[in-house]
């Protein structure tokens, strides 16, 4: 049976407090993505594969330099709010996981000129670095 959300996170996605795993099958490629991700003191430490390739995308981030500590009021801005610098972060995934495991992804925002905040470039990167990435 279908699960009523198909949007929904599987079970115990989260069992672990410091390492989260993601398996997404794309819909129109039936191509298989795993993202693996471990906190390592102040570090989220980011790996992702296709099952397409035998290369492994990482990439590792900083977390102090994208999230804040805000007290919880139960609102579903505080969410919102603990991200001090989300642009960068997405760029950083973009550029860094997901153009690397879709190519075309990057292709067609330079052929279309959407960059923006999703171009492959490492733009507006906070000053420290806040992220390496690599293969």
């Amino acid at each position: 049976a279908a699960p009523a959300n198909p949007n929904a996170l599987p079970a115990g996605w989260n069992t672990y407090e410091d390492m989260f795993v993601f398996i997404y099958r794309h819909e129109s490629s039936q191509e298989l993505f795993v993202v693996k991700s471990l906190v390592m003191e102040d570090s989220l430490l980011v790996h992702a594969a296709s099952d397409r390739s035998d290369d492994v995308h990482c990439l590792e981030l900083r977390m102090t330099d994208f999230v804040q500590f805000v007290p919880s009021t139960g609102s579903a801005h505080d969410a919102e709010k603990m991200f001090s610098d989300l642009e960068p972060l997405l760029r950083a995934v973009r550029v860094n996981i997901m153009f690397k495991l879709v190519p075309s992804l990057a292709t067609k925002l330079l052929t279309t000129g959407q960059q923006g905040s999703c171009g492959p470039k490492s733009e507006g990167i906070p000053a420290g670095g806040g992220w390496r990435g690599g293969e």
